[in-house]
């Protein structure tokens, strides 16, 4: 090739090493995803057996997936409400505001630990049948977000009834929404594909999760934790999740929109976990069969 070049009088530019290995790595998550896209039936069917199999033999059926977070919804107004005393924002009722946290922390939260047995519970199939892992995951994935639709239309149901007038800052939710989704894809991906390697990630991430919500504007305003930080409170939204619901309450419940910068800074860590995730997975991928 060097010798077609220098005949034809022009001069070879060498290529970065770097530029080499972004260029392969894109490939690599444009091919998974293209893996994911041939194997949609697959997906859907799959999906469609663990949906019924969960409700199997129940009178309530899917609607227990709506009850649960109605559930939390309820003992953290008594906790909040009740027992501190902390009604939440002027004009806001308390339990919109928390029903806000909870249904897009449900989300994150069950994404994330419902993937940790995707790959690793069907181990016999990938040692059996040349199959793309990441089919699992989305499974997993796809199962959780029905759940949340069906809570999500519930929700909206209560903010008809008792939320605040309709304001155009509803129009920012999907845009929110899709940090969200990406932030908890992401979370699936490298928790089904690191689970495998180690067990025991499993609890960690659990004890993990909840405190993330304790220590986030999920069942409480982000404005609680601007009266108690002050000039603080930019670093307390460093955190992508913290920011990211300071964004829901802003959204719906007529909070304070976060600096700028933070909301960039979200933005790029957004980008930054699902690239590392794909990273890992295409790392780990050609060894997930030899783990089991």
């Amino acid at each position: 090739m060097k010798q077609v070049i220098k005949n034809a009088g022009l001069r070879s530019s060498p290529v970065a090493p770097g530029s080499v290995r972004k260029a392969h790595q894109g490939a690599k998550v444009i091919g998974t995803y293209a893996n994911l896209w041939q194997r949609l039936e697959l997906i859907r069917f799959l999906v469609s057996a663990k949906r019924r199999g969960s409700t199997f033999k129940m009178v309530l059926g899917q609607l227990w997936f709506v009850l649960n977070p109605l559930a939390q919804m309820f003992v953290y107004y008594f906790l909040v409400v009740v027992l501190f005393g902390r009604a939440g924002m002027a004009g806001i009722h308390p339990l919109i505001m928390i029903l806000t946290g909870i249904i897009h922390y449900h989300l994150f939260q069950h994404a994330v630990m419902s993937s940790a047995h995707a790959i690793l519970g069907n181990q016999k199939l990938c040692l059996q049948v040349s199959t793309e892992p990441l089919v699992f995951t989305a499974v997993s994935f796809v199962d959780t977000a029905w759940k949340f639709l069906i809570s999500l239309g519930v929700y909206f149901i209560f903010y008809l009834v008792l939320g605040p007038d309709f304001s155009l800052r509803l129009l920012a939710y999907p845009l929110i929404l899709a940090l969200l989704v990406v932030l908890a894809w992401s979370g699936s991906v490298l928790m089904s594909v690191l689970t495998v390697f180690s067990r025991d990630l499993r609890n960690a991430v659990a004890i993990a999760l909840r405190i993330l919500m304790y220590l986030s504007p999920v069942i409480y305003p982000a404005s609680f934790v601007a009266e108690k930080l002050g000039d603080a409170y930019s670093l307390y939204l460093l955190s992508p999740i913290g920011c990211l619901f300071t964004l829901l309450q802003w959204c719906f419940i007529q909070g304070q929109f976060p600096p700028l910068w933070t909301v960039a800074l979200l933005i790029v860590s957004t980008i930054l976990v699902f690239v590392m995730a794909h990273v890992v997975y295409g790392q780990l991928r050609p060894k997930i069969t030899k783990a089991f």
